[in-house]
């Protein structure tokens, strides 16, 4: 059983596919994100445009199995489209609703179509593009760390700032969303270079001062561990923490986390208190609108380049809400309010309880928890769940994932 096949709404039934097109996407996928991560949008609607025009051109008709997660799924997305009939800014917010609800279909499609499993030959050759693009990039990125970005600012005609080579941040994301396949296939000749091809990512993360996905990469670990040697323990306390964590993130966050008093703090870079700035005033404007939220997508809407983040003790940080809150839980209680808030949790929970299901290996379990995980923390600091690149991203990956874990695992 694929490790994601639970995913897709519809019942497991994924016809064979010749393997090529994942054998691409295992490969261009680190490589491109390196120099342009948007192209991964296009790259991936190409793929499934491909193999869906297989697909029907052998006549297979999917049968539909409806699963608990499904409905959550559509529930949630009835709710940000009826989120625009208050919002103020209508034409953002349908913008927004379709671009979720589009990515939401590419999500099916690519895990549906895209799949590898009946061809041990295929799982093999997409095993060895994905280590060989890991290898490449990771080469790259430590070349560009220890260079000062030399060759890649060239070509992005970027110049490195205080938050360090932040175009390289991208990159660095997908190669932390597939190291743990990588690790895992590394496993089977040695514990040694499994364990190398998790601290490399983490390495480039610090040689780009990429610091939210060094603390992702640690968070990574701790789930991966807990999840492979105390699963009944791990699998329903993650449960919990995940739903407390999104239904009370916004009283959390603002009353332990002063702006200015973590500013006084010196070993805190000024991109982590400008974070406490933007969660304050987002959690201000989450109190207008607490049950039903402002609408989709509207957190762009709520700052501009006048209204900045600031404080006595460090200064001027930047824009006090910069597109959006780089927080999952703040965009979503500010979006969609406390329904979609709860929503949001009822969806990440149940995905959670799919990933980890007993009908997965202790392996793929362990897996997907560390990717689970990786993204919760890039969600509660960095990305927006707007952002189709990084949608993208999680759907290959999940793709690329499935495909290499369906072979027996070593012991």
């Amino acid at each position: 059983m694929s490790i994601l096949s639970c995913i897709p709404i519809f019942a497991d039934h994924r016809p064979p596919f010749p393997y090529p097109i994942l054998v691409a996407l295992a490969f261009i996928t680190p490589v491109l994100a390196l120099f342009n991560s948007k192209a991964l949008v296009p790259l991936l609607i190409v793929a499934v445009l491909i193999a869906l025009a297989a697909h029907i051109r052998r006549s297979d008709r999917p049968t539909i199995q409806w699963s608990w997660l499904g409905r959550a799924t559509i529930v949630f997305v009835v709710w940000i489209f009826i989120s625009l009939g208050w919002s103020d800014h209508i034409d953002i917010s349908a913008k927004g609703a379709l671009k979720f609800s589009g990515n939401l279909i590419l999500a099916y499609l690519s895990l549906r179509l895209l799949i590898t499993t009946h061809d041990d030959n295929g799982v093999q050759t997409v095993s060895k593009a994905l280590i060989t693009g890991f290898i490449i990039v990771v080469i790259i990125l430590f070349f560009e760390g220890m260079s000062g970005g030399q060759g890649t600012s060239l070509v992005s005609n970027r110049k490195p700032t205080q938050v360090g080579l932040y175009w390289l941040n991208h990159a660095n994301t997908v190669l932390a969303l597939l190291a743990w396949p990588v690790a895992i296939l590394l496993w089977r000749r040695s514990v040694m270079l499994a364990t190398g091809a998790i601290l490399v990512v983490a390495g480039a993360a610090w040689v780009i001062k990429f610091d939210t996905l060094l603390i992702s990469m640690g968070m990574s670990i701790i789930a991966w561990a807990a999840m492979y040697y105390a699963p009944r323990i791990f699998r329903p306390l993650g449960v919990v923490c995940l739903g407390l964590y999104i239904l009370a993130g916004p009283l959390t966050l603002t009353t332990y986390l002063k702006p200015v008093e973590m500013a006084k703090i010196a070993s805190l870079p000024n991109p982590l208190v400008h974070r406490f700035h933007i969660w304050t005033f987002t959690s201000d404007k989450i109190a207008e609108r607490p049950i039903t939220g402002h609408g989709i997508n509207t957190s762009r809407t709520m700052s501009n380049r006048t209204m900045r983040a600031q404080d006595e003790v460090r200064g001027d940080y930047g824009e006090l809400l910069p597109i959006h809150p780089h927080n999952f839980v703040l965009q979503i209680w500010l979006e969609l309010g406390a329904i979609g808030a709860v929503l949001f949790a009822a969806v990440s929970g149940l995905l959670f309880l799919w990933l980890t299901a007993n009908s997965f290996s202790r392996i793929q379990r362990a897996v997907s928890t560390a990717q689970f995980s990786i993204v919760v923390a890039l969600l509660s600091s960095s990305f927006g769940i707007l952002q189709s690149w990084f949608l993208a991203a999680l759907w290959i990956v999940a793709a690329v994932t499935a495909t290499v874990l369906s072979q027996p695992q070593r012991s």
